[in-house]
């Protein structure tokens, strides 16, 4: 006979996620819906009481290992599934929390190349690009204004027109709490600014950018903009955050004081 305490991994779920709204962010509550979703077409809609140590076992080693994900990203999607069947035990509705100790199957990545700056006979190449292939032509603005100020791509992203005046650029918030910053407009960039003002009708320095499912504006950019390096020849110690470093090298070279460096950065 059925356990009459029973309850089914879809309405486990529901349940669940219903639990969690006002807690956690809607991404990380879909984040959860999908994996939650994957454990269920591998196990069927069963009883989450039915869902062993060796049934998580066998899930997290068919499913999740060898998929081509990162491993923060497998271990991510452990410990989502882990914090329902968590909340389930906490309520006593099963013994034990089958996932708990699952994430360390997941072994770590290899370590990636170092990153690095862009040199000073690679700019050229990486800027003239821009100007000789009409379809990356709209990548200028992001790469003269980052190479020119050391912002993070979302920070160039998120810029409105109001945040650019008076010769500084304001970041309002970024990255990490200290990320809000002024910093003064470069000569070279003046001319530039003042036009992408004068053209912007959504408000932001660069407009009409697609926003992902968390409100980054620069996701797409930074995709586009890896095939473009590729294609030039670039390889992976390079990506866009090296314009961020090659200002950083430049402050450095220029002998600027690391105190003025940081406030910069």
């Amino acid at each position: 006979l059925e356990n009459p305490d029973s309850i089914l991994l879809s309405d486990a779920t529901e349940e669940f996620l219903e639990d969690q709204k006002g807690r956690v962010s809607q991404h990380y509550i879909d984040l959860k819906r999908r994996v939650l979703s994957d454990l269920k077409v591998f196990t069927g809609n069963v009883p989450i009481q039915s869902i062993t140590k060796r049934v998580a076992g066998n899930y997290v080693r068919k499913e999740v290992l060898g998929n081509g994900r990162s491993a923060k990203t497998n271990r991510d999607r452990i410990v989502a599934i882990g914090t329902m069947f968590k909340y389930f035990e906490l309520s006593g509705q099963i013994e034990n929390n089958p996932f708990n100790g699952m994430s360390v199957l997941i072994k770590a990545d290899k370590a990636s190349p170092k990153k690095r700056a862009y040199t000073v006979e690679e700019l050229p190449v990486l800027i003239n690009g821009l100007s000789e292939q009409k379809r990356f032509q709209f990548f200028m603005p992001f790469v003269e204004i980052a190479l020119y100020s050391g912002m993070r791509a979302e920070e160039v992203c998120q810029l409105g027109v109001d945040q650019c005046k008076n010769g500084m650029f304001e970041v309002k918030k970024g990255k990490t709490v200290n990320a809000s910053r002024k910093i003064p407009i470069h000569s070279h960039l003046k001319p530039l600014v003042d036009q992408l003002v004068k053209d912007s009708k959504d408000g932001f320095l660069i407009q009409s950018l697609k926003v992902d499912k968390k409100g980054k504006r620069s996701t797409y950019v930074l995709k586009r903009f890896g095939a473009y390096k590729t294609k030039l020849g670039f390889d992976v110690t390079t990506d866009f955050h090296s314009l961020r470093r090659t200002f950083a090298t430049a402050l450095e070279n220029a002998e600027v004081p690391p105190n003025v460096a940081a406030q910069l950065m």
